[in-house]
C-alpha cells in the first residue's frame, strides 16, 4: 500500500468520474471509500500514511443535493424499462438485480441482500425487514412482496439447477447464468 500515491487514486476516481456510466458520485465515494481502506491499514501499522486524505476537495461533489422526482407517465416508464433491458455497462449480477426491480418495487440494496429462506414459493410472496430505517420507530420492521410470475420463473430455474450453495439469490446469479448457457 505503500507504493499507492494521491495521485494515483486521484485518477481512477477521476476516471470513473468521467466515464458514461457512471455517476459522479461514483468516483468521489470510491475516493471515500479509499480513505477509510488507507486509515484501517494506517491503524494497523499496514501502511506509513493514509495518502486518500489528500485527494479531498479534488473531485466534483458526491451528492449534488437534487432529488429526481419519481416517473410517473407510462410513456416515460416504458423507455426507461427499455432503456434498462438494453443497458450493458454493468455486472450480470447488476443487470439481473436492476431489471427484477420494476416487478417487486423494492430498494435495490434490499433485492441484492434476498436471501432463499425468506421465499414462500407456496403462496409466492418475498417476507423480509428492510434495511432502511433499521431500528426506528417511524419505519416499518417487516415487508411482504408478492413475486410477479417473471421473477418467480427466474428464481425456480435457479432453484431447479440447485445453485443454492450461497444463502443470498443473487450471489448466485452468475453461476446460474454459466449453467443455463451450457444447455444451450
Amino acid at each position: 500500500m505503500n507504493d499507492i500515491t494521491s495521485e494515483m487514486i486521484l485518477s481512477v476516481c477521476e476516471a470513473i468520474q468521467n466515464n458514461e456510466n457512471q455517476a459522479t458520485f461514483v468516483g468521489a465515494s470510491t475516493r471515500l471509500y479509499t480513505e477509510k481502506v488507507f486509515s484501517f491499514a494506517v491503524a494497523r501499522g499496514l501502511c506509513d500514511r493514509n495518502v486518500a486524505i489528500d485527494t479531498r476537495g479534488e473531485l466534483a461533489p458526491a451528492s449534488s443535493g437534487n432529488h429526481l422526482p419519481a416517473i410517473t407517465k407510462p410513456d416515460q416508464f416504458a423507455t426507461l424499462l427499455n432503456d434498462m433491458s438494453h443497458f450493458k455497462g454493468a455486472s450480470k449480477t447488476t443487470l439481473e438485480v436492476m431489471n427484477l426491480l420494476p416487478y417487486v418495487f423494492v430498494r435495490s440494496i434490499d433485492l441484492r441482500s434476498m436471501r432463499w429462506q425468506d421465499i414462500d414459493w407456496d403462496n409466492k410472496l418475498w417476507e423480509f425487514s428492510p434495511t432502511k430505517g433499521e431500528g426506528r420507530e417511524d419505519m416499518v420492521s417487516h415487508l411482504v412482496v408478492p413475486l410477479a410470475i417473471q421473477s418467480l420463473s427466474a428464481y425456480e430455474e435457479y432453484k431447479q439447477l440447485q445453485v443454492i450453495k450461497n444463502m443470498y439469490l443473487h450471489r448466485c446469479v452468475p453461476q446460474a447464468i454459466a449453467i443455463l448457457a451450457k444447455r444451450l
